[in-house]
This record gives structure tokens, C-alpha cells and sequence, in this order.
């Protein structure tokens, strides 16, 4: 048939594709123009692109759509295999809870006693109970009632000491020898004696010192305990001077001293320790009153003692850094070291037989 000219007005429909462009319409197109027809097709039809009702436009929504549904099918399939796995597990979970409390019920029943921790670093209230040696006072006829217990620590160095140092020049200021307070050390750090009936041969009164030094300045809570810390201090603010004598670092006195009012407060404030916490100050300030009762021989002033034993019995971790905070302690223990006689009046203790030795080590 002869060929027919399509019309070309602005009503005719335009192709989507283009023509393949050759010289005549039974042409064979070329290699080059196939190629040109081909990047136009893959470009496609700006204008085609904006009409909403397009194949595009609806292919775009499709995939889209189709998109959307596969995500909230895999959410919903997520969520059937979570509750399927908790109605699985939860009844496994709640064996297995079961089987491990009961285990650990079986090893607590079974399990051994727990061993004590030793005396160096253990409060005062906690060693006292594996680790005591009795003390004993004797009243005005001569009869002795049981005071309280202390540590076999203190007890065992303080007889000795007694017995070997009191003329020793330098005494709990010179240094013993590493090795041998080790061994002291551990010796009393050790159940089931903790160093009772230990024998002192082979070691020095330095030795001995040393040892009971480190044991007060390493309780966790000095003997006064922290709550009575000011209680003990205010007697002597403001008047050190008049208490005790002049030294360096002391504030300025202020009004007059009463020293008979100053040791009934004290009297009331050592009573009103806690029990083991009296015992051990009374205990430590009868024997610290011994070699200062002897400082011509041994060097040892009250002011030399108050100053190495002060951070074992009165301190506080907040005027470590404070000089004259940490003088005002040192005056109130020289104080009570050198009226430690009026302290032990009208101590109650435990009555005992005549027979009790006073401290058995």
C-alpha cells in the first residue's frame, strides 16, 4: 500500500519512544543509530515523566506500595517469633533461677566459716572478739575485779615494756629492725593465738614499740572515736597554754582555766565511751603515764609521747593538714596522759576471784 503521512497537529498522541531515525521507513537502521535510540529511551520523556497518570508514575507507587508491605509483613512475623521464643524460654528461665538459688543455698549451708580478718586494720570492735586479754584492777582492799578486755597486742607489748624499757632511751621514737616487726606482725595478725604466750626472745623493746605504734595508727577510727573528737577537745580551746605549759604552735589563752572543772569533764566524757573504746584509752594512758613518769632516763616527755600516739587515739582525717588544729590534739592528750590517775576513779568493772591474774598473756 502506498504510505500514509500521519497528522502531526497538537491533538495527535506523541510516541513514548522514539523512532528509530533512518533514511526511508524500510531503512535498516544503523549500529549508531540504535545506540542513539537506545540512550534516548533510557532517559525517557522529561515531560511524559511529570504526567501523574503515566506508567511511571504508577510503577513508582507500586514498588513503593509493595516495599511498605514486605516491611510490615517482617514486623509482624518479628513479633510472632518474639512472643513464640518468650513462651518458649520463660518457663527455662524460671528452672534455671531455681536451680542456681538452690545451688547457692547448698553452698552457703555447706560452706565454711568465715575465717577473722586479723587485727592490723580491724576496727577495735571486730577484733575484740577473737583476739582479748582480760584486764584486772584492784580496788582499796586490795581485791581485783576483771575492768574490761583489750588486745592481745597492747597487753603483750605493754607487760613487756613495762618489764624492759622504761629507762630505755628513745623509746617508741627509735625504729626496730623491718624483718623482726614483720614476724611481730604476723604472729599477732594470726589465729588461733593471735600471739598470746608468744615469747619475746630473739626481738628488742624497739621491736615491741614499733609494732604497738603501728597497731594504734592503723585502727580505722582512733581510740576516742570521731563523734566525741570535739567533745574532747573544747575543755582545753582557748586555754592550752594554761593546761598544759607554753609551746609552739599553740593559740592565744583566753580568760582563766579551771583545771578541777577541766578533769571532771573529762571523767564524764571517758564514762560515756563506748565501753572497749574506754578500756583501751585508760589502758594506754597508764602506760604512756609510766615512761613519762621516767623521761629523766628515756628522753620520752609527755609533750614526745602526746606527739607519736596523738593520730592513734585523737584525730580527725580533716585536720591532718592543719597545725594548729593537730597541736590542740597533742595538748589534750599530753593533759589526760598526766592526769590519767583521776580517770580510773569510780570505774566499775566485774567482780573476781582473788586468784585472777591482773593481765594474762
Amino acid at each position: 500500500m502506498p504510505h500514509q503521512a500521519q497528522p502531526s497537529g497538537s491533538g495527535a498522541r506523541q510516541w513514548d519512544q522514539p523512532q528509530p531515525v533512518g533514511s526511508q521507513a524500510g531503512d535498516v537502521p544503523s549500529k549508531r543509530d540504535l545506540t542513539s535510540w537506545w540512550r534516548q529511551f533510557k532517559r525517557g520523556n522529561p515531560k511524559k515523566d511529570e504526567d501523574k497518570g503515566g506508567f511511571l508514575h504508577l510503577w513508582r507507587r507500586m514498588r513503593t506500595t509493595f516495599v511498605r508491605l514486605r516491611i510490615r509483613a517482617a514486623a509482624a512475623v518479628s513479633r510472632q517469633i518474639g512472643r513464640l521464643a518468650r513462651a518458649v524460654f520463660r518457663p527455662l528461665q524460671i528452672a534455671f533461677s531455681a536451680v542456681t538459688l538452690c545451688r547457692e543455698l547448698i553452698s552457703f549451708y555447706y560452706a565454711e566459716p568465715e575465717k577473722p580478718r586479723g587485727i592490723f586494720g580491724v576496727p577495735l570492735q571486730d577484733s575484740i572478739k577473737y583476739a582479748n586479754v582480760a584486764i584486772s584492777l584492784f580496788n582499796e582492799e586490795g581485791e581485783s575485779y576483771i575492768y574490761g578486755y583489750v588486745p592481745i597486742v597492747v597487753a603483750k607489748c605493754g607487760v613487756f615494756l613495762k618489764e624492759k624499757a622504761v629507762d630505755v632511751e628513745g623509746i617508741f621514737r627509735l625504729s626496730g629492725s623491718e624483718k623482726r616487726i614483720k614476724e611481730l606482725r604476723e604472729a599477732f595478725n594470726s589465729p588461733d593465738r593471735y600471739g598470746k604466750g608468744l615469747d619475746w626472745t630473739g626481738y628488742t623493746v624497739h621491736d615491741a614499740a614499733n609494732i604497738l605504734r603501728r597497731y594504734f595508727n592503723q585502727l580505722p577510727e582512733p581510740i576516742i572515736p570521731l563523734e566525741f573528737y570535739e567533745l574532747f577537745r573544747d575543755p582545753l580551746r582557748n586555754h592550752q597554754a594554761q593546761a598544759v605549759g607554753p609551746m609552739d604552735g599553740q593559740k592565744e589563752s583566753i580568760g582563766e582555766f579551771d583545771m578541777d572543772k577541766a578533769i571532771r569533764v573529762y571523767q564524764r566524757l571517758i564514762t560515756e565511751l563506748p565501753p572497749l573504746n574506754r578500756q583501751l584509752l585508760l589502758y594506754i594512758l597508764d602506760l604512756l603515764a609510766v615512761f613519762a613518769s621516767k623521761s629523766d632516763l628515756n628522753k620520752m616527755t609527755t609533750a614526745n609521747l602526746a606527739a607519736i600516739f596523738q593520730p592513734g587515739i585523737l584525730s580527725h582525717p580533716t585536720h591532718d593538714m592543719a597545725p594548729p588544729e593537730y597541736r590542740l590534739s597533742q595538748d589534750v592528750l599530753i593533759f589526760l596522759i598526766e592526769n590519767q590517775d583521776n580517770f580510773l576513779i569510780g570505774m566499775q568493772g566485774t567482780e573476781a576471784d582473788p586468784k585472777t591474774i591482773v593481765i594474762e598473756c
